[in-house]
């Protein structure tokens, strides 16, 4: 059993682990090598010379490969491509497919080399099948650094239906749709479950129609932060959209946790048994179970100026401490069922406020104070919830724009990660549901439109009436 003590200083040494990767890493991107030399895969064949498979046994560790003109799409047949150089750097420039021939069982790319980072760019990773190991798409022993990737229709028995890694994981810009895995994360699961438990961080990424059969149906992380993403209409047994285990500590910002499964009755969307969990401008709704589960007494969950409502059971609920501080918009008078009970602190409720859902504003008050007059968190406000959130620089900037990146009403306190109703189902997904009231309202529309052309052009005369 760890002490009290050491329990608090690896919490504060984990955070400071966090800040700095997510100042570093994410904002200022990667390092330069110099050493580096650029290799082309010219074929998008399986095998043979200038093959990817090919090139990537020919790299040296740190170099870069990239595609020649014309070379949309690599189709792997024999196997696997399995390599063990170190930091190496895959750039697709956003048009390059690596997938593999339909009646073929292997995932695609396998990473073994240790103290290391694969950097993927600009690259659709699909149809990926492991069935004997984790990672369905990619698997990575180490480290991996992904930037405009879309990860499709991948699946796996084990871990991580899209991605599995072992190490730290910074995703930016990327895309999980319609990933499939066998027991945790869907989309994504860059957790072990031994020490030293990773660090991952999600910028602008979206994860759609992914599927877990125990956990984490969008993704399971570890030490995380998460930034302007999306999680809707993924499905699992247990946290229906992500999961963040034992010992960890997670932060989100300007999140939209919508329209995603989860079947156990005592999970939800976002299940939480870590340390320390926390929702800045975040929006849970409309899930199939608990919008928030704070399933273990040792965790405290914190939420400020977050929307969690209209999900099919309980909003909040579990054995652990939620404080929702600072102006939520909570449906329901009470948390039920916390044990300890829940600390609820400046949370208004519907009901007692200005809640318009067919607009997509958020009219509640802060403290007493009507929305239209509070000013917006700052450092100061984090700093005094007994966590070292205020050394997160990079996150809490974001605060100032909503999820899209616009800015937030200037000196006014605004709720959830965005303004208007968050969720349209990706039209990438195969496996992602229909908008059929978007469509019937289009449809809507335009008949109404033509009928009143239609009595216009009439009421001229330049319509025969007997048509």
């Amino acid at each position: 059993m760890r002490t009290d003590s050491r329990f608090k200083k690896y919490v504060l040494s984990a955070a400071l682990v966090l800040a700095l990767l997510a100042t570093a890493a994410v904002w200022a991107g990667g390092g330069d090598d110099s050493d580096a030399a650029a290799l082309t895969v010219s074929k998008g064949n399986d095998s043979g010379p200038g093959s990817l498979r090919e090139v990537i046994a020919g790299a040296n560790d740190g170099d870069i490969i990239t595609f020649a003109a014309g070379v949309t799409r690599v189709t792997l047949t024999s196997g696997e491509i399995s390599f063990d150089k170190r930091n190496i750097t895959i750039d697709g420039k956003g048009v390059v497919t690596i997938t593999k021939d339909a009646t073929s069982e292997f995932r695609l790319l396998n990473s073994t080399a240790t103290l290391s980072t694969l950097t993927l760019k600009g690259l659709t990773i699909s149809n990926g099948l492991s069935t004997t190991g984790a990672g369905g798409g990619v698997y990575v022993r180490s480290n991996i650094v992904l930037e405009d990737c879309v990860f499709k229709n991948n699946t796996t028995g084990h871990d991580g239906g899209g991605l599995c890694a072992d190490g730290d994981a910074i995703v930016k810009n990327c895309k999980f749709t319609g990933n499939t895995a066998g027991h945790r994360g869907g989309g994504v699961c860059t957790f072990k479950a031994f020490e030293p438990i990773t660090t991952t961080i999600l910028a602008n990424c979206i994860f759609t129609g992914n599927t877990a059969g125990v956990i984490g149906g969008g993704a399971v992380a570890g030490i995380a932060t998460l930034t302007n993403c999306t999680f809707a209409g993924n499905t699992a047994n247990n946290a229906g959209a992500l999961f963040f285990p034992d010992d960890t500590i997670s932060a989100m910002t300007n999140c939209t946790i919508s329209s995603n499964t989860t079947y156990s009755p005592f999970s939800g969307a976002i299940h939480l048994t870590g340390r320390y969990a926390y929702l800045f401008h975040c929006t849970v709704t409309n899930n199939a179970g608990l919008g928030v589960c704070v399933d273990n007494e040792f965790t405290v969950a914190r939420l400020y100026n977050s929307i969690v409502a209209g999900n099919t059971a309980s909003q909040i609920d579990g054995d652990g401490i939620t404080d929702l501080s600072y102006g939520n918009l909570v449906e329901g008078k009470k948390i039920p069922g916390s044990s300890p009970a829940a600390v609820v602190t400046y949370a208004q409720v519907f009901g007692s406020n200005t809640f318009d859902p067919a607009k997509g504003t958020h009219m509640v008050l802060s403290d007493g104070i009507a929305a239209d007059t509070a000013t917006k968190i700052t450092a100061a406000d984090l700093a005094t919830s007994e966590l070292f959130y205020d050394q997160l620089t990079a996150v809490l900037s974001a605060i100032a724009n909503d999820q899209t990146g616009a800015p937030r009403p200037s000196g006014k306190v605004t709720y959830g990660a965005v303004e208007v109703p968050p969720y349209v189902p990706d039209e990438t997904s195969d496996g992602g549901g229909t908008p059929w009231l978007l469509i019937g309202i289009a449809a809507a529309a335009i008949i109404i439109g033509l009928i009143a052309a239609v009595a216009i052009l009439q009421k001229k005369g330049k319509l025969n009436k007997n048509i």
